[in-house]
């Protein structure tokens, strides 16, 4: 069958499914059920009790240079205090 040969109706339907497969695969966690590994959790908490000293890491400027990207302002890397609470606290969930 061709979409010409829909109704409104039926299109209107398949266009809803489509959105709503769309959808259901974006929020899917890849990660789901997957535990992290205990180095790993250790090195998230190193870097953030790093972070939290006032350490400084590598610059958006030189990760952006690395990559191979010219501008650092196209990556728009900014570090968040709401997003080193929100690993701080799915780490310590992970306990």
């Amino acid at each position: 069958m061709k979409v010409k040969d829909l109704t409104v109706e039926e299109l209107k339907l398949l266009i809803q499914e489509t959105v709503i497969e769309t959808i259901q695969s974006l929020l899917t966690d890849p990660d789901e059920g997957k535990e992290v590994k205990p180095e790993v959790k250790q090195e998230l908490l190193d870097s953030l009790k790093r972070t939290q000293a006032g350490e400084r890491g590598v610059s958006a400027s030189e990760v952006a240079r690395k990559l191979g990207f010219n501008d650092c302002d196209v990556l728009n890397i900014l570090r968040s205090r709401a997003v080193e609470q929100e690993v701080l606290d799915i780490l310590d969930e992970l306990d």
